[in-house]
C-alpha cells in the first residue's frame, strides 16, 4: 500500500472496512492525499506516544497496541470517522516518506507489527545510559562534579568500552557521528548530544546509535532465520532444539536468560513442536 502510493496521485485508495484494517484506515472511499512536513509528522508521533504511554500507565493490566492508540488520538482530536481516516492515511504516508529519520522509522515498524514496542523503550533506555556514561566520565575527571564538558578522547574511549561488542565498522560510524555532532576541538559539550532542534531533528550521534540499534536487531533475526534453515537442512519446520542450536550459533555470547526468552517466545506453552519456520520467526520478531 505505501509503496504503491508513492506515485503522484492526489488520492489514496481506501483499504476497505474489514476487521484486519486498522480502525483509523477503515474506508472504502478514496482519501485526499496531503504532504505533511517532517516537523509536523514528528510532533504528531510524539503526541501519540505520549497518549499511548499515559493510557498504559492508567491501565497496566490492559495492554494496548500502538495502532489502537493512533485511532484513539485521532478520534479525540477529530471526532468524525471521515476526518480520522483522512488524517490517518496521511499520517501513515508522511511517516513512510520520512522513515530516514529514526523516530519515523521506528514508529512505522511498530505500527506495522514488524517490530515490538519494547524496542522503543529500549531506545529510551539507551539514550539514558549513554547520557549517564558521559556524566560519569565528566564527574570522574572533575572531582566528582559534572561540568557538561569532557575530553573528546575520553568520550571516544568510553564509547569503545560501552560498545565493546560492536563491529569495528559500526563503532567507527558511532565515533564519526560524535565528531559530526560537536564543534572540533579537544573537548566537547556532551549534553547537547541528546537534544533535538526546533525541527525535531536529533544529532547525528543519536540518530546513528538509534539506527544501529534497529539494524543490529534486524540483522540478528535475518541471520537466525538463515542459520535455522541450515539446521533444518532447508525444511519448512524446525524443532525447539534446532532453534536453540541456531541461536547459539548466531550469537554464542547471549546469556542463558536471553536464550530462554527467545525459546519461550518462539515456542510458547502448549504450542506445537516442531513448528513452521515462518511462524517461529514471526513470533520472535513481534515479541522479542
Amino acid at each position: 500500500f505505501l509503496e504503491r502510493n508513492l506515485e503522484e496521485d492526489v488520492l489514496f485508495q481506501g483499504l476497505g472496512l474489514g476487521p484486519n484494517v486498522p480502525r483509523f484506515l477503515r474506508t472504502s472511499s478514496d482519501v485526499k492525499k496531503l504532504r505533511k512536513p517532517k516537523r509536523e509528522t514528528e510532533k504528531v508521533i510524539q503526541l501519540i506516544w505520549r497518549r499511548h504511554l499515559e493510557t498504559q500507565e492508567q491501565n497496566p493490566s490492559k495492554p494496548i497496541k500502538l495502532v489502537d492508540s493512533v485511532y484513539d488520538y485521532l478520534r479525540a482530536r477529530l471526532g468524525l470517522q471521515s476526518a480520522i481516516v483522512e488524517a490517518g492515511y496521511n499520517l501513515l504516508y508522511a511517516v513512510y516518506l520520512h522513515k530516514y529519520d529514526s523516530d519515523c522509522e521506528l514508529f512505522l515498524k511498530i505500527l506495522l507489527g514488524e517490530m515490538k514496542e519494547e524496542v522503543y523503550h529500549e531506545q529510551l533506555r539507551l539514550q539514558k545510559d549513554l547520557s549517564k556514561l558521559f556524566q560519569l566520565v565528566d564527574m570522574s575527571t572533575n572531582d566528582g562534579k559534572p561540568t557538561g564538558s569532557i575530553k573528546r578522547a575520553d568520550a571516544k574511549m568510553s564509547l569503545r568500552a560501552f560498545y565493546y561488542r560492536k563491529t569495528e565498522l559500526r563503532l567507527d560510524e558511532v565515533l564519526q557521528s560524535l565528531d559530526d555532532s560537536v564543534p572540533p576541538g579537544p573537548t566537547l559539550e556532551w549534553q547537547p548530544l541528546f537534544e533535538e532542534d526546533r525541527q525535531f531533528n536529533q544529532t547525528p550521534f543519536l540518530e546513528t546509535v538509534r539506527a544501529q540499534h534497529v539494524e543490529e536487531r534486524l540483522e540478528f533475526f535475518s541471520q537466525l532465520e538463515l542459520e535455522l534453515f541450515e539446521q533444518t537442512e532447508y525444511a519448512d519446520e524446525s524443532t525447539s532444539q534446532q532453534l536453540e542450536l541456531a541461536i547459539n550459533q548466531v550469537d554464542p555470547n547471549l546469556s542463558p536468560a536471553d536464550v530462554h526468552h527467545l525459546m519461550r517466545s518462539a515456542f510458547p506453552p502448549e504450542s506445537e513442536d516442531p513448528a513452521k519456520v515462518g511462524i517461529i520467526m514471526m513470533r520472535l520478531r513481534q515479541t522479542c
